[in-house]
């Protein structure tokens, strides 16, 4: 994950959100699709606004199915991700 460029933070007309870098097969980012420049902006509702937040909040989740709110080319799609334990 990475912070926003402000060329994104424009494009959302939001600060909140952090930028795919890699996306690894095999993990459950991979398995729901996720791809390198997707934006998720939330997951399970909650906003994540930096790596760090965007980490914090999976960890909490950890093993749980959560669903990512994610901005890719302009369009929002809502993604359910089985997290691994």
């Amino acid at each position: 994950m990475r912070d926003l460029k402000d060329s994104e933070r424009q494009e959302l007309q939001s600060n909140k959100g952090v930028a795919v870098r890699l996306v690894a097969e095999g993990t459950p980012a991979f398995d729901a699709d996720i791809l390198i420049d997707d934006v998720i902006t939330a997951i399970d509702g909650v906003s994540v606004s930096s790596p760090k937040a965007f980490s914090d909040v999976l960890r909490d989740r950890r093993g749980k199915q959560v669903s990512l709110s994610i901005v890719r080319r302009g369009q929002r799609l809502e993604k359910a991700v089985q997290l691994n334990p």
